[in-house]
């Protein structure tokens, strides 16, 4: 593949990737940055549970539309035992901000780079980094 310049290149494809190339887009827009993900979004990735709090993040990121279109399962809590014998429970019954939800890893990711990529960002997909050298001020 033939070197493409950019002013920022952020490597993986995953939601905080994705979400650092909307930011990027939406607040220094005379930036360009590139998205390079390994894969082309088609595996099944590990399924996640989102908590509440994150309907105000991909609010702010503009994609919540895009969010609930996909279809995602909600989710009252979650249990994880992090470290220690015994699960520990989440209630989001508890929470001000109402449910969280069960992803589908796989296209939730994939819609978040497409949402860089509509905000004008480069997104490769299959695409690896296979080295980055520093020249001057520039990688």
């Amino acid at each position: 593949m033939t070197p493409r310049r950019v002013d920022v290149a952020v490597v993986g494809g995953g939601p905080g990737v994705s979400a650092a190339a909307l930011s990027l887009r939406a607040h220094a827009p005379a930036l360009s940055v590139a998205l390079l993900e390994a894969t082309r979004y088609e595996a099944t990735r590990l399924g996640e549970t989102l908590p509440p709090p994150a309907r105000r993040l991909l609010e702010h990121l503009g994609a919540w539309d895009a969010f609930l279109a996909q279809g995602h399962g909600e989710s009252h809590g979650t249990a994880a035992a992090w470290g220690a014998p015994t699960p520990r429970d989440n209630d989001f019954v508890f929470s001000a901000r109402g449910v969280g939800w069960h992803l589908d890893r796989a296209a939730f990711d994939a819609m978040l780079a497409g949402r860089a990529e509509a905000a004008g960002a480069v997104v490769l997909r299959g695409a690896r980094l296979a080295a980055a050298a520093r020249s001057g001020r520039e990688w």
